[in-house]
């Protein structure tokens, strides 16, 4: 492949990649926030207050899925492997 497609072709991946990790944190944040906290916990909270929380929450479970990953072999063999 010419370099130039090569490049175009990384981009295009990486593009995928982080708009495939955009959707699956916004779920992780709706979820929780939406179903979980504002039900039993943040009855009174505002908007801004509520998009705080979710965005803590995309931190907590992106650093929990780095800590856990590695003990059940996502890195070895690969995500779709594992599943």
């Amino acid at each position: 492949m010419p370099a130039g497609l090569k490049g175009l072709s990384f981009v295009a991946l990486t593009a995928v990649i982080v708009a495939s990790l955009a959707g699956k944190a916004n779920s992780i944040s709706t979820i929780f926030t939406l179903d979980i906290f504002k039900i039993y916990l943040g009855r009174n909270k505002s908007e801004t207050q509520l998009v705080t929380i979710g965005r803590i929450v995309i931190v907590i479970s992106m650093v929990m899925d780095i800590l856990i990953s590695p003990y059940m072999g996502i890195d070895k063999a690969g995500g779709f492997q594992f599943i």
